[in-house]
Order: structure tokens, then sequence, then C-alpha cells
């Protein structure tokens, strides 16, 4: 237990290391910095369809177990907590194009909160050995550090001053604290589910908003399309 929990430091440092670290690449707007970009959304949508959909499907099976018959429509809960988590991340992302006209700062803090809330999970879920969402655990975190990369690059466009000098200090604080809450408490499996099937909903809009290649170039899509590609093969035979 304790080789895993230092391997669970070493992914949560992996991940920090994207927030604190990511703003140093500066590609340049090139064919080839098109194409990485692509590429790693691709391996991003994979994981979501190929690996985090189907382990939905099973921990609905769980909840149906530990749930009581007076709560209804207890076969869909975990579809139902994952289309809201959707509608949520959509309002933030709205909100950051402008459209309800709220200041810049608001709009940073309300994006914060979401990923912050992400991060601390993700903190929490990677100390669990026996959780099926995060394992085996090198494959979850290539896929959420291409996905941390991709969001990273869109937070330092939009709010490049705060988020560079405080906002990705907040997500990688978040990151250990979850890792801390981890090793120290036991969250009920339930509510473990239900913040899973949220932040899922959040990684599928995010997928949609940030990780599909955007510009009409035949290579990304192209790129797009093999990294995706590629990254099932790995997720499906691993």
């Amino acid at each position: 237990m304790i080789a895993y929990n230092l391997q669970a430091l070493l992914a949560v440092t992996f991940l920090s290391l994207i927030h604190l670290c990511a703003g140093r690449f500066h590609f340049p707007e090139n064919k080839w910095h098109t194409r990485f970009l692509s590429m790693a959304g691709g391996a991003a949508v994979s994981y979501v369809f190929v690996e985090l959909m189907p382990k939905l499907g099973v921990s609905e099976t769980t909840l149906q177990a530990i749930s009581t018959d007076i709560i209804p429509l207890k076969e869909r809960h975990v579809y139902l907590v994952a289309f809201l988590g959707f509608l949520f991340f959509y309002g933030m992302h709205r909100l950051s194009t402008g459209e309800f006209k709220l200041k810049a700062s608001v709009v940073f803090w309300l994006n914060m909160a979401s990923y912050t809330f992400l991060n601390f999970l993700v903190g929490y879920e990677i100390v669990d050995i026996n959780d099926p969402f995060i394992q085996p655990l090198y494959l979850f975190v290539v896929a959420l550090g291409l996905h941390y990369f991709i969001t990273d690059r869109a937070m330092r466009e939009k709010h490049p001053g705060i988020y560079h000098d405080f906002g990705k200090y907040v997500l990688v604080l978040a990151l250990y604290a979850g890792y801390i809450a981890g090793l120290l408490t036991e969250i009920p499996a339930t509510l473990i589910i239900y913040g899973v099937a949220f932040v899922a909903g959040g990684m599928i809009l995010n997928v949609l908003s940030y990780e599909l290649p955007h510009d009409q170039k035949s290579q990304s899509f192209l790129a797009f399309a093999l990294g995706g590609i590629l990254y099932s093969i790995i997720l499906v035979y691993q």
C-alpha cells in the first residue's frame, strides 16, 4: 500500500507540473503545433468514450444495488448526474464567452471554482488503488495530463495575468489537498460515484469545447483521429 501511495504522489506531482510548466512551452502557430494539440485532444476524447463511459455504466449497477426503492430513477442516477455536470461546465463555458456580460474577474473565479473541484476530486481518487475509474493509473494520468495541458492553455489565453500568477497554484494545491484527504479520510462510495459522474460530464464538455479541432485543415482532423485511434488501441489491449 505504501508503494502505491508513492505512485499516487508521483501521479499528482506529474499533473501539478503540467499546471506549473505548460506556459513555458511556446509552440509556434504552425502545422506541427496544430497536429500536436489535435493528437492530444483525440487521445483525451478516446479515454472518455472507451474507458470512462463503460465504467460509469458499471457504477450504475453498483448504485442500483445499494440504493433504496424509494429513490426514483435509481437506474439512471449516474447518467443524470453526468448530464448535470455537462450543463454546469457548459454554463461556465458560456459565461466565459461573455454571453451574460459578466466581469472578466467573475468569470475567472467561476472557472477556477469548477476546476478546483475537479482537481480535488482527481487527487482524492488517485489514492484509492481499488477505484476502477483511475486504474490502470498510468493510462488515467496520461489522458488527464493531455486534458490538463489543453484546458490550461485555454485558461492562459483567457486570463493570462491572474491565472499565471495565482490560478495555476490554486489548482496545484487542490490536487495535493485531494491527495491528502484521500490518505486521511474515506468518502462513501456513492458520493465518489456521483462526483466522478459529475466530473465526467464536465470532461465531455471540455472535449467538445477545447479538444476537438476547430480549424478546417485536414491535417488537424487526421492528427486528431490518429491520436484517438492509437490511444483507443492502447486502452483496449492494455
